[in-house]
């Protein structure tokens, strides 16, 4: 790209004249266009280099220099810098080198393009204006004078402002809550004390995969680098000589357009030696939240996995090349499959030690935490507790996420308020903008999502039976698109239909009984968990399985009390040994008074 800017000696001299640009009281923003594009930038006299975000001005090109940033509380990131680019602010044109920064919420007009342009700022009764001064002087994409004095080759520190701070928070928790729990900036990583580094055990004889990096666009690989180079400062990352692993990663946009990394970690995880999963059943967790309680808080730990260590003997298996640079992760990484299962473990022993001075209750699934009390008084002295002791241990909380002392909240896709649960309306309307089913993989997307909240349909396995015998394994010759038959379509039809209609289940009460109805139809087990509520049974659950093939070749009243066994054990995690009573079909009645009928020993695997 060509540093000079086109002779401007045919302009008249209204180009030197200064201008009065239009400010926006609330910033102050000015107006401006990069590369063709309107940009909004905040006048800060604070930074000294002008920044600007790709996600204003795509496909920036890049200089190939990095420059070093420091926030105001002391936290270093690594930018790239652009090369020059056309710049129009007022009567000013010309080029000029921006740095990249797509973790601030805005552009900043720092000082060195506040000085290239000549801006005198006057502040008075009226508000702010901003005026340019410039001329053809400097207008040759070269640094100004005040970049000059602090250019080196270290690369100069330049100031910007964060984007939160921790005044973001509520006012009962400044103050009382220690500040090093909280991640003000999104990217801040926490370090588990106490926690011996993680070895990996692999395979005998296991082949090292070497996977090449995919492609990715000009505006996520900025980000990607931003967010490597911030790993790589917080110890997260460390760059390698070379290793004999390479799983390529990925950068994915939010729907807010920041761009997380996700690592293709498949082959690795094929090679390793997998150990019996310890997660929580999400379906069971949710019934020990008490049925009065009616204050809650979630907490969600920030880049939760990445606060656990890893055995440097086995760094060199999370390796992936990026830039011409070979980079391996020190802490577990995200996509490795045993991550959940290590991580649940290390935060169930850590809050082992917890004491919550009003005894509210804690629920756990993996690094989303849910306290639940029957006052606002307990629920804000125990999250205090909480979150002082997830500091004191090293762990990052979202501020952004933190549902503090609420009626309502949502937990898991759950709404919890007091006695029932929903499906959250954003899992609903995710279902219902799904896209038709062309593809296999649709059909597992949709019936995984359907699936998830299966407790809420009552006769979920007869209505997606279609739908799943579509999912069989996939044959070489097999076209990759699908075309629903009429059934198929009349199933995925009434599944969102049934999402639609999901009603409010009651969060159980063990001071009362539970009642199951239950009955066998088409091989499958239709039941429904309830309890009196108001005069009337309200459902806790319903649970749908298909029949074992040999239990679906029986008789009717054979299937009817395998069914019954069926819905028993499904249930035994939500009862927990509590007084139940069960309705049944006639014929499950009569055969099991019937002790001289042969058939009895075929259903003596179930707890009749």
């Amino acid at each position: 790209m060509n540093d000079e800017w086109p002779d401007d000696s045919s302009d008249s001299e209204e180009c030197r004249l200064a201008a009065t640009l239009e400010v926006d009281q609330r910033g102050p923003y000015v107006e401006g266009k990069v590369m063709g594009h309107k940009v909004s930038f905040l006048v800060d006299t604070g930074a000294t280099r002008s920044t600007v975000r790709s996600a204003e001005v795509p496909k920036l090109p890049l200089s190939g220099r990095t420059i070093r940033v420091v926030r105001v509380a002391n936290q270093y990131l690594t930018n790239p810098i652009t090369d020059p680019l056309q710049v129009e602010i007022g009567n000013f044109q010309g080029l000029h080198k921006f740095v990249v920064c797509d973790s601030n919420p805005v552009s900043l007009l720092g000082r060195d393009l506040l000085c290239k342009t000549k801006c005198s700022i006057t502040c008075s009764n009226g508000g702010i204006e901003v005026q340019t001064n410039s001329d053809d002087e400097g207008d040759d994409g070269q640094f100004s004078e005040l970049e000059a004095e602090t250019a080196n080759e270290d690369y100069p520190l330049i100031t910007l402002f964060p984007m939160h701070t921790v005044t973001d928070l509520p006012a009962e928790l400044q103050g009382t809550v220690t500040e090093k729990v909280w991640d003000l900036t999104g990217k801040e990583v926490g370090l588990i004390k106490g926690v011996a580094p993680v070895k990996v055990q692999v395979k005998p004889n296991a082949v090292f995969p070497q996977v090449p990096q995919y492609h990715m666009a000009q505006d996520i690989l900025i980000q990607v680098s931003q967010i490597i180079a911030d790993f790589v400062k917080q110890g997260v990352l460390k760059e390698v000589l070379s290793s004999p692993c390479n799983s390529p990663i990925m950068g994915l946009k939010k729907p807010c357009g920041k761009v997380r990394i996700v690592q293709d970690l498949r082959k690795i995880n094929d090679i390793v030696v997998k150990c019996c999963p310890i997660v929580p059943n999400q379906a069971v967790i949710m019934f020990q939240v008490p049925c009065d309680a009616e204050w809650f808080t979630v907490v969600d730990l920030s880049q939760a996995f990445f606060s656990v260590p890893l055995h440097e003997d086995r760094q060199f298996l999370f390796s992936f090349k990026f830039l011409d640079k070979v980079y391996s992760w020190c802490r577990i990484p995200q996509g490795f499959s045993e991550s959940p299962s290590i991580f649940n473990q290390i935060l169930k022993k850590d809050l082992e030690s917890l004491v919550l001075p009003f005894n509210s209750t804690l629920v756990q699934y993996i690094d989303d935490l849910l306290i639940a009390s029957r006052t606002k008084d307990d629920c804000r002295h125990d999250t205090i507790a909480l979150l002082n002791h997830l500091g004191k241990n090293g762990h990052k909380v979202s501020p952004k996420k933190l549902q503090y002392c609420q009626k309502e909240v949502k937990y898991l896709g759950h709404l919890i308020e007091r006695g029932s649960r929903r499906i959250s309306k954003e899992r609903v309307t995710a279902i219902l903008q799904m896209n038709p089913l062309t593809s296999k993989r649709d059909v597992r997307m949709f019936l995984g999502m359907v699936g998830y909240c299966r407790q809420w349909i009552y006769n979920f396995s007869i209505i997606s039976k279609p739908l799943i015998k579509l999912t069989g394994k996939e044959l070489k010759d097999e076209p990759y698109t699908i075309a629903l038959s009429k059934e198929e379509l009349e199933s995925f039809m009434e599944l969102r239909e049934c999402m639609c209609r999901a009603p409010a289940l009651g969060i159980p009460d063990y001071m009362k009984p539970f009642l199951l109805f239950c009955h066998e139809r088409d091989s499958c087990s239709l039941s429904v968990l309830t309890q009196v509520h108001g005069g009337a049974n309200r459902p806790v659950a319903y649970f749908s399985a298909t029949l074992h093939p040999v239990a679906a070749a029986l008789p009717g009243c054979l299937r009817a009390v395998a069914a019954f066994g069926q819905s028993l054990t499904q249930c035994e995690g939500i009862v927990m040994g509590h007084p139940l009573t069960v309705m049944v079909p006639h014929s499950v009645e009569i055969f099991v008074d019937s002790n001289q009928n042969p058939a009895h020993d075929k259903c003596s695997t179930y707890p009749i």
